[in-house]
């Protein structure tokens, strides 16, 4: 399966981002507020929709676990700047395999050069559940003989 099927299904595809030089207080209530488990990082610098890095809360939970004092830390300290990602012309098992190798769950994903959403693991181990469960029910009904039949 192509990426770009799985994203055709996906709900969420707003991206939601904070400034680099943000403390992580604030990313944490940002996080908190719009039920994300990731944010993008802007940088003025860079221009709009080019980011500079990204944060999971993975990230904000370790350094609250590591750092002494973080109440004056920011998410340009512990972001993630070197961004792998992914296009929509990918495939969905490639795409996996990289997360899994790179222990991400979060990819944002590329077109025409701008990152146009992130996709999570979970989303991707949905889309493959849905796609094997509909793939057995038309299994089930080719060998229960009620395939391409008009009894419904």
């Amino acid at each position: 399966m192509k990426l770009c099927k799985l994203l055709s299904e996906q709900k969420d595809k707003h991206l939601h981002s904070v400034d680099k030089n943000a403390s992580i207080q604030e990313a944490a209530e940002k996080m908190s507020a719009e039920k994300t488990e990731v944010l993008l990082i802007t940088d003025e610098k860079k221009g709009k929709n080019k980011y500079a890095g990204i944060i999971s809360h993975s990230d904000i939970i370790s350094a609250i676990a590591s750092k002494n004092n973080i109440s004056m830390l920011k998410v340009s300290e512990i972001m993630t700047s070197k961004i792998i990602v992914a296009t929509d012309d990918d495939k969905v098992d490639g795409i996996m395999n990289i997360m899994i190798k790179h222990n991400i769950k979060h990819l944002p994903v590329v077109h025409e050069g701008e990152i146009t959403c992130v996709i999570s693991m979970t989303d991707i181990v949905k889309a493959l559940y849905k796609e094997d469960e509909t793939q057995i029910m038309y299994y089930g009904d080719y060998i229960g003989g009620t395939y391409g039949s008009k009894v419904f």
